[in-house]
């Protein structure tokens, strides 16, 4: 479950950095907003899954419970059908958010996602997930560690060291390991013509070490 939730909370994100505040994709099914409701809305639990967006963009987080727009009755374990999913339709009919719930500051806010500085020039971090081929993503963001493109670098991963960046996956032989910058933005270490996971023994919640020279 915690796997789980650590994925769920990268793809999310993922979908947020694509789509941006203005993006067609949301969450929740919505028609182009009036002014003042501009922006994007996600409906979901207080558990932390929403932390990888609080912690990229300021965001207003608001308790539903304004029973008008529960499907009745409510169920004690199935919010997502009896609460969630119809406020989402509310929120897309252009309901404000504001009739939902009053504001909260008290949201859950995971940290885990963020690298730990552990000396001048070193980090701890995670895998966050691994893709369908293999590839390894990183809690390492481009944005966080710029200079990785121009200086010597040391990824520590599973019992392996990798020191090679590449623009794409050819440029690196068959059964290499190197790191390449994900469409997200996030660092992934990977391998040409197989799967970095199974090479290293790594899953999502696994630790990486980084170094920059």
């Amino acid at each position: 479950m915690k796997i789980a939730s650590t994925i769920a909370r990268y793809l999310l994100a993922f979908v947020f950095i694509v789509f941006g505040l203005n993006g067609f994709l949301h969450f929740i099914p919505q028609p182009p907003p009036p002014s003042e409701m501009a922006g994007q809305y996600f409906v979901g639990p207080d558990n932390g899954v929403f932390s990888m967006i609080f912690a990229r963009e300021q965001s207003k987080v608001r308790h539903i419970t304004n029973e008008r727009f529960f499907l009745h009755p409510v169920s004690r374990t199935f919010h997502g059908r009896d609460v969630f999913a119809p406020a989402a339709a509310y929120l897309a009919k252009g309901v404000p958010p504001g009739q939902f719930g009053k504001r909260i500051d008290d949201h859950l806010r995971l940290t885990f996602h963020q690298p730990t500085r552990t000396g001048k020039r070193a980090w701890t971090g995670s895998i966050l997930k691994v893709d369908r081929f293999g590839n390894l993503i990183t809690n390492l963001h481009i944005d966080e560690f710029p200079n990785i493109q121009t200086r010597p670098f040391e990824l520590n991963v599973g019992l392996q060291i990798v020191t090679r960046l590449a623009l794409t996956f050819t440029e690196c032989s068959a059964g290499d390991l190197f790191v390449l910058v994900g469409s997200s933005g996030y660092l992934e270490v990977a391998t040409n013509q197989g799967s970095a996971a199974k090479a290293l023994g790594c899953t999502a919640g696994s630790p990486v070490e980084l170094r920059l020279y």
